[in-house]
């Protein structure tokens, strides 16, 4: 099997007490609650280990969660892929 090692950033807003979730093709990475004020941002670092292929990297309020969530500026920092501002990723061989 030939996997690859990618790193993938963006930077996430949200309200306070509002919770989300980071998935990566439909397999939950983890779920945060947003402790910050509206004037910070955290910048998610998202390490995924992979096959070569298209998959989706996204980030959802949970449900039923009242807060607001902006999320922007996905890149990948490490390893040979590419993603787009929707979040969906391409790791090449």
């Amino acid at each position: 099997m030939n996997y690859q090692d990618i790193i993938v950033e963006c930077d996430v807003r949200g309200t306070d007490a509002s919770r989300y979730r980071v998935w990566v093709h439909d397999e939950l990475f983890q779920e945060r609650t947003w402790r910050w004020g509206e004037d910070y941002y955290l910048q998610e670092v998202i390490a995924i280990r992979a096959q070569p292929g298209r998959y989706r990297v996204r980030i959802e309020s949970v449900p039923g969660d009242s807060g607001t969530l902006q999320v922007e500026n996905f890149c990948v920092t490490e390893g040979s892929a590419q993603i787009d501002s929707e979040g969906n990723l391409e790791i090449t061989s």
